[in-house]
């Protein structure tokens, strides 16, 4: 098992090192290297192998070379035949690994300013009126819950006061249901305006299958008991699929649909002053419009 997994990694490693000496055309008399391997008007020198055997025996070593010489050139000749059968074809893959090399770096260069970009809020008026302005391309597909739990663990005392402050509108107690949840809950989720779905739910609490089906909106805290908790809850609305989804269930989209408008408004203003510099300073010329000028 150990001679194939090296083996294997060997032959990756040769693969990799084989396809980087593409670069390495005729290198450079200047360098005083005798070739080791030659295919046509492309050589491969002993630098272009550095390392390949730094943690080889001799033995070893020399195989490893060997393979990789060899490898290289069936590699080369391969690579000859086929610009000789595919003479129609080179001009087009050149074409398209230019354009690759081109749309990489300026894939990475706008990466690296789009990091630099300072203010990456978006404003909630703006979100709210993009929400106003789409709302057909948030509709459901699902119904949704407006829904806050406490889940306890079995037996746990005093019951009716966790019941009577969950249910409370007071401020201070709510500093305090936050204070017992703490400590005495195993998962709560008290936020009056989160949104789930049926799933959503069933992930986070242990519910029967028919608890939707009886479900309703009501103002009062309800229990429910299973094998392992007592959960308190509170559903405060319902959203039937079909209708438009309610703001917070979608406003991390909305804010990155504008972030991303954001990020290619500053690369296409970016793009207009780099063109027109460009034609100010005579770097770049577009003949078109002179002509039409004319």
């Amino acid at each position: 098992m150990y001679k194939i997994v090296k083996s294997f990694s060997v032959f990756v490693f040769l693969l990799v090192l084989i396809s980087s000496c593409q670069y390495f055309k005729n290198k450079t008399k200047e360098l005083k290297e005798e070739p080791i391997a030659r295919v046509n008007d492309l050589y491969l020198y002993p630098s272009d192998i550095n390392g390949l055997s730094l943690n080889a025996d001799k033995s070893d070593s020399a195989k490893l070379v060997q393979m990789f010489v060899t490898d290289w050139i069936k590699r080369n000749l391969l690579l000859e035949k086929a610009k000789e059968s595919l003479p129609n074809s080179i001009k087009e893959i050149d074409e398209k690994v230019e354009n690759y090399r081109q749309s990489l770096i300026l894939y990475n260069y706008e990466s690296e300013l789009l990091s630099e970009m300072q203010d990456t809020s978006i404003e909630n008026t703006l979100k709210q009126k993009y929400y106003q302005d789409f709302q057909n391309n948030f509709v459901l597909d699902e119904d949704v819950f407006q829904f806050q739990y406490i889940a306890l663990p079995l037996n746990t005392a005093q019951l009716e006061d966790w019941i009577e402050v969950f249910s409370s509108t007071k401020p201070e107690d709510k500093v305090l249901l936050n204070s017992k949840v703490k400590i005495g809950a195993m998962k709560a989720e008290l936020s009056s305006s989160k949104w789930f779905t049926r799933d959503e739910l069933h992930k986070q609490i242990e519910l029967p299958l028919d608890f939707f089906t009886k479900l309703k909106v009501n103002d009062n805290v309800l229990k429910l008991e299973n094998s392992t908790q007592v959960i308190l809850y509170k559903l405060n609305a319902v959203k039937p699929m079909g209708e438009v989804a309610p703001f917070d269930r979608v406003e991390k989209s909305i804010n990155q649909i504008l972030l991303n408008k954001k990020r290619t408004e500053l690369l296409n203003k970016m793009y207009q002053e780099i063109y027109q510099k460009g034609i100010q300073s005579k770097t770049a010329e577009d003949f078109t419009i002179s002509k039409s000028k004319k």
